[in-house]
């Protein structure tokens, strides 16, 4: 019985030795982890993608021998499909020979396409552009007519949007340091909305400022819809161009008008725009749509040179301080000290002044005059309206309320210029305390109540 039972043992631990035992060798070639081609290069047979950026692009090479330009576009394309992130991951790819087998593209290596990306001048890089116009309106071809009509029946949109995608190499071409401090380009894409399709792009370096090129991008994209998309086109059935702040300019608006198109480009929240808002009658305001806790309001505030009939919709939001400021309740929160001015001091109040040692209360004009230099501003809430309007955003500037803020003090508040708010008589000790940091040149600290 113990040889037997030492038999039985025996085998059930070699058969689970055997389940855990790895393998190691060369990987099956057979295998691939990138199927997904095979779907892929049945949508570009379908739509004809490489023979329509050929005729787009045109021949890149004399002799007509190896990878044409539409070929060499939609490896890169499919490259990236495929997570790549670099022209060296061309080679991984090729090296895969199952997902080869079911590639509609041919296999490039990353040397090839370094070198034939050389032979795309701007004429070429708009063959790209003129290509995908043409793909774009065959697979709008190929859409069933229900389809196609629901589409007609909204309203078209048309996106404007930039990334910053950083790059690395010190020789590479295109590219800049942006805001960020990133080696970047920055593609400008112009998107169809209601069908996530890309109709024109840009390719700018990361300091480029995409309104200067914005005007054009716009009148491409129109051209690239589709021909029954336009002539659907009409007084009642207008698109509609949507980009945010960064495109706030009126070149932009009027090139859309002039397009057909009407436009809704977010403003920048500027001394004007917030008086327009603190304008607005409280009984004109209504409750935003699948939006918890805003309201919307239209004024008819344009800003200057902007076409005819150009108004403004304002959504405000209802902030919970407690939620949104982690120090207004007393948890402790981080802050750092505005850098350092060699400047006095100085404030402007109206009824109370919330300190009267360690600062200079002054006029509006005086406040405007030290506005560059004072270490520290503080304003209490009436004496906001005496602050000139012109004055540029800075740090350092306290606004004291005597007590709980009302609606309009607080839109009075973050219209100044970057403003922290302190509640008195609360928040005296800590306003004392920075005053006299100031004045003995204390390294910025961090602090643990904010109110």
């Amino acid at each position: 019985m113990k040889k037997l039972r030492g038999r039985r043992s025996g085998g059930k631990s070699a058969r689970r030795r055997a389940r855990r035992r790895a393998r190691f060798g060369a990987p099956d070639a057979s295998l691939t982890g990138s199927a997904g081609v095979l779907a892929v290069g049945e949508l570009m047979d379908r739509l004809g993608v490489i023979e329509g950026l050929d005729a787009g692009i045109g021949p890149i090479k004399t002799r007509a021998l190896g990878v044409t330009g539409g070929e060499l576009v939609a490896s890169l394309a499919q490259c990236q499909l495929l997570d790549g992130k670099f022209v060296a991951a061309l080679d991984r790819h090729r090296a895969d020979a199952a997902a080869q087998l079911l590639s509609a593209v041919p296999a490039v290596a990353s040397t090839t396409a370094g070198g034939l990306t050389r032979c795309f001048g701007p004429d070429r890089v708009a063959g790209i552009e003129a290509g995908n116009t043409t793909i774009i309106a065959r697979g709008w071809e190929r859409l069933g007519e229900q389809r196609r009509a629901a589409v007609l029946a909204g309203r078209i949109g048309i996106d404007l949007d930039p990334t910053d995608v950083e790059v690395y190499g010190r020789l590479k071409r295109g590219v800049a340091y942006n805001y960020q401090g990133q080696r970047a380009g920055r593609p400008h894409l112009a998107t169809w909305a209601d069908t996530g399709l890309t109709l024109a792009a840009d390719l700018l370096t990361g300091v480029q400022d995409v309104r200067s090129h914005s005007s054009g991008l716009l009148g491409r994209a129109v051209a690239a819809l589709p021909d029954d998309v336009r002539d659907s086109f009409s007084d009642t059935h207008r698109p509609v161009v949507r980009a945010d702040a960064g495109y706030f300019a009126a070149e932009l608006a009027h090139t859309a008008v002039g397009l057909g198109c009407d436009f809704a480009v977010a403003a920048k929240r500027n001394p004007a725009m917030w008086r327009a808002a603190a304008a607005v009658p409280e009984h004109d305001w209504s409750a935003a749509h699948r939006m918890t806790g805003a309201q919307v309001a239209v004024s008819d505030y344009a800003p200057a040179g902007w076409p005819p009939g150009t108004y403004t919709i304002i959504r405000r939001v209802r902030i919970d301080a407690a939620e949104h400021l982690p120090g207004y309740d007393g948890t402790p929160s981080r802050w750092r000290r505005p850098p350092a001015r060699t400047g006095h001091p100085v404030g402007l109040c109206r009824e109370w002044s919330p300190v009267d040692e360690g600062i200079r209360w002054v006029s509006p004009r005086e406040l405007a005059a030290h506005w560059d230099s004072a270490a520290l501003m503080v304003v209490t809430v009436p004496a906001l309206p005496d602050v000139p309007v012109a004055l540029s955003s800075r740090t350092g500037v306290y606004v004291g309320a005597g007590g709980p803020v009302s609606e309009a003090e607080w839109q009075r508040v973050a219209a100044g210029p970057s403003p922290v708010l302190v509640e008195m008589p609360a928040g005296e000790r800590w306003l004392r305390e920075e005053l006299t940091a100031v004045a003995t040149g204390a390294p910025p600290a961090t602090l643990t109540t904010l109110w």
